[in-house]
């Protein structure tokens, strides 16, 4: 509170009072199914080529409209297909390609890829069976016992043992659990043990295998982009019940966005972020902070603003005794079990945009890159000293040009990007030249204006729903 106080001082002289038994998690990254040079994605069920001159669309009301022209040559993962305007192919972001035997080419992987790839995207976790040679590891396992010569398979009651049945040479168990008692017991399921002896062989999984299982069994995290219109919003729900809201959207995206953070069963936030301090990303906090839903720290940029927003947000963080922070470059935040770190924020940019706090997020495989509206100059300056590599990037700046430099894409790599705009909004975003840099880099682009967004990771695989 003391640097709260400080900075409150500073703010009232400039203004003149204007987040199986395993505790590690997945380190290493689920065997990726190829189709021959390329890369099976998550939902994918095809590819399209593209023939000769064609475009690619959007469906609005029935209606078909033009988002740019394909060239030959031009190829995109297919994730959905619609009968409509006699064929869709949907290859992620709202997008379609028109079924055009003349135009377009479609292929679809083989059976033994599409039933590798099913593997992926329908077990709990959406990560591939884990095999043990022949025998398929479930949930929970940590071993595998055969027996060697005649023994018994039997119930512990009581600290007693009772005999289930005889046991016959060859027979094989899996391993849920051990018990010391007794000169050692192989748990096998079911309230049913195997006595540790001579006449059994137990074996444990190689560590990569385990490390597989553990994603079997790993919790799911959730990162929410938050439908406020022209502004940004973003819930992240750790894997163990921590939550953090970075952005409010406008003044009037308010009630959504404490709405929103209900609907999902939250009480408490541990972190608020204020990524910078125009309206169309702090005007929202205000409801937040007005709201019965605890705050445990809220993160600001430490860039001071004349705005009566940026007031009124910093008078109720002093009233409601919040813990206030700001963050410095290359900070590593506690988060659950997360990696987030600080890649950028900026006390002394004259700048708003430029002193935009941006987190990079990871989840074991799977990383978020937060932006907020860091423009190409703050791009370079954070990918000269970080590693920006991340499987999802929230553009930055609503998909305006002064972000998302071609340089940049090409560093981050992004299977997925979210764009956080308004219906018609007064700036153009997000911008052509974002759009086509994007597709060039075949990034899978989704939205708000079609509705919040929410990504799902076990820290293995993700999936997007709209």
């Amino acid at each position: 509170m003391i640097l709260f106080n400080k900075f409150m001082k500073i703010f009232i002289v400039l203004l003149l009072f204007v987040g199986l038994g395993f505790s590690n998690q997945l380190t290493a990254e689920a065997a990726p199914v190829m189709w021959g040079k390329t890369e099976l994605k998550l939902g994918q069920i095809g590819k399209v080529t593209i023939l000769k001159e064609t475009k690619l669309v959007k469906m609005e009301n029935g209606t078909l409209k033009d988002v740019r022209k394909l060239t030959k040559g031009e190829e995109f993962r297919v994730y959905s297909y619609k009968s409509e305007h006699s064929g869709l192919y949907g290859v992620g972001g709202g997008s379609f390609i028109q079924k055009d035997t003349s135009k377009v080419k479609y292929e679809t992987p083989s059976k033994s890829k599409l039933a590798l790839l099913e593997q992926q995207t329908t077990s709990q976790s959406n990560a591939t069976k884990v095999m043990w040679g022949k025998t398929e590891l479930k949930k929970g396992q940590i071993g595998k016992v055969t027996i060697l010569g005649d023994t018994r398979l039997v119930k512990l009651e009581n600290g007693s043992l009772s005999t289930v049945r005889n046991l016959k040479k060859g027979e094989e168990f899996r391993v849920y659990t051990y018990k010391s008692e007794q000169g050692g017991l192989y748990g096998v399921g079911g309230g049913s043990y195997i006595q540790k002896s001579t006449k059994v062989k137990y074996e444990t999984p190689s560590k990569s295998k385990l490390a597989q299982l553990e994603a079997l069994s790993a919790k799911e995290m959730k990162v929410h982009f938050i439908d406020v219109g022209q502004g940004d919003s973003i819930l992240i729900q750790s894997p163990n019940g921590k939550s953090m809201l970075i952005d409010g959207g406008g003044k009037s995206k308010g009630d959504t966005v404490v709405k929103f953070i209900e609907s999902q069963g939250i009480t408490k936030l541990d972190y608020v972020v204020a990524t910078h301090p125009d309206a169309d990303h702090i005007g929202g906090l205000i409801k937040v902070l007005e709201s019965n839903i605890k705050i445990g720290t809220f993160m600001d940029s430490g860039k001071v603003h004349t705005s009566n927003t940026y007031k009124d947000m910093l008078t109720l963080i002093r009233n409601k005794n919040i813990n206030f922070k700001i963050p410095t470059k290359g900070e590593k935040i506690t988060f659950d079990n997360l990696n987030l770190q600080v890649l950028n924020v900026g006390t002394t940019n004259s700048n708003n945009n430029d002193a935009s706090i941006v987190l990079k997020l990871a989840y074991n495989n799977i990383s978020f890159l937060l932006t907020g509206d860091a423009d190409t100059g703050k791009e370079s300056e954070i990918m000269s000293k970080y590693n920006v590599k991340s499987t999802i990037l929230k553009a930055g700046h609503h998909g305006s040009d002064t972000s998302s430099s071609e340089a940049f894409l090409k560093a981050v790599k992004p299977e997925v990007t979210i764009l956080s705009y308004g219906k018609n909004n007064q700036y153009g975003h997000p911008h052509k030249a974002v759009v086509d840099r994007l597709n060039l880099y075949k990034s899978s682009i989704y939205h708000t204006l079609s509705g919040t967004i929410t990504v799902k990771t076990n820290g293995t695989s993700y999936s997007v729903s709209q």
